[in-house]
């Protein structure tokens, strides 16, 4: 009581002190605070109270117990262990893990029976079960000694998730499916003779034959030969005008009518010539007005160089089409193309900015 009655008196001198006297009076309030409970001290302020991280063993004194990155009131937000820099084992720690993006309490973050620290060393990517997207995932590819990032690893042109499904082998280049090719082949494989008829893989599969038979009779593509225009029309074209600083869309179809153009494929080197014209007959309605034009047009093909991949036959491209043709259909005695068109024409006293898909027939000469 008699220490009490002694603060209270020197309390009220220092009171009436100057504003040096005050800061000592704070200091000494704080000093003779009789308040124990600590309860809610965060002396690194990580989030969680000293008395907290006595019992839960972390350091009160550093906010990072575990020096992983992540402060020890995350860590147990987290569901991590902030006693532990890696909790969950694969060699990556939390706050690297964080970082990432990948799960800090799961091994492998994809699923792919790699755990995230093999990845990180490989150079695979720990959020893609299939880093290179070849239908394997990584551990797959790891298994199967493939490369995990390499989507071909023998470079024979096949996926090797497709090589899996094929039953050849995804690490030897001379076991593949001709059909299943769907990537660009590596040189090595191209300067390959696999049938050894000495015949490289490259020049075969340019040729038409197939690199995994020898002595192959050529096959010729029906494509060779001189071709006749019957039609070429488009029944779905769209066009837009200027007049007077306005913009008009219309819609428009076209026929061909006095054909007189032909087109001749020859191969080693493939090679076209096309030549000829034709009329082009455009119907279009303008401002309520039927519009009946006729113009003038060359051979709907280029002259050029030509390939077919797949559907598709390349061509030079025009002032017309960009040189990429559908194949609608193609026998011996017939050719039927599809192509976009997109150019400005004059007619009825405008230009037309004009789009649409230009469907051409042909037949072959005898």
């Amino acid at each position: 009581m008699r220490k009490v009655i002694s603060l209270f008196v020197f309390l009220v001198l220092l009171s009436s002190c100057n504003k040096d006297s005050q800061e000592l009076f704070n200091l000494i309030e704080q000093s003779e605070n009789t308040d124990t409970d600590n309860t809610d001290l965060d002396t690194d302020k990580d989030g969680i109270s000293d008395d907290d991280e006595n019992n839960d063993g972390t350091d009160p004194l550093k906010a990072d117990t575990d020096n992983d990155g992540v402060d020890d009131g995350d860590e147990k937000k987290d569901g991590t262990n902030p006693l532990k820099a890696d909790t969950d084992d694969d060699t990556v720690n939390d706050g690297t893990e964080k970082s990432d993006g990948t799960d800090p309490l799961k091994a492998d973050s994809d699923e792919d029976n790699v755990n995230d620290g093999v990845e990180k060393n490989d150079g695979t990517d720990p959020l893609n079960a299939d880093s290179d997207d070849d239908g394997l995932n990584d551990g797959k590819e790891k298994t199967n000694d493939t490369d995990p990032l390499d989507e071909d690893t023998d470079g024979d042109g096949v996926l090797d998730g497709t090589e899996l499904t094929d039953n050849t082998d995804p690490t030897e280049n001379c076991s593949f499916l001709l059909s299943s090719q769907t990537v660009t082949a590596s040189n090595d494989w191209n300067i390959l003779d696999c049938d050894n008829d000495g015949v490289d893989n490259i020049t075969e599969v340019n040729a038409g034959t197939d690199p995994l038979v020898a002595d192959e009779e050529v096959v010729k593509s029906p494509i060779l030969g001189t071709w006749t225009l019957v039609s070429a029309t488009i029944d779905n074209g769209t066009a837009s005008t200027v007049v007077n600083n306005k913009t008009y869309p219309l819609e428009y179809t076209a026929s061909s009518e006095n054909e007189n153009s032909e087109a001749t494929f020859t191969d080693n080197p493939d090679k076209i010539v096309s030549s000829g014209e034709y009329n082009t007959v455009i119907q279009f309605n303008f401002l309520g007005t039927d519009y009946t034009e006729t113009i003038t047009s060359e051979s709907p093909l280029s002259s050029g160089d030509w390939s077919i991949n797949n559907n598709t036959l390349q061509l030079n491209s025009n002032e017309i089409v960009d040189g990429n043709y559908t194949i609608i259909s193609l026998t011996e005695t017939s050719l039927v193309l599809q192509t976009e068109v997109n150019r400005v024409i004059q007619t009825g006293g405008v230009d037309l900015d004009t789009k649409g898909t230009l469907v051409i027939t042909m037949v072959k000469q005898q």
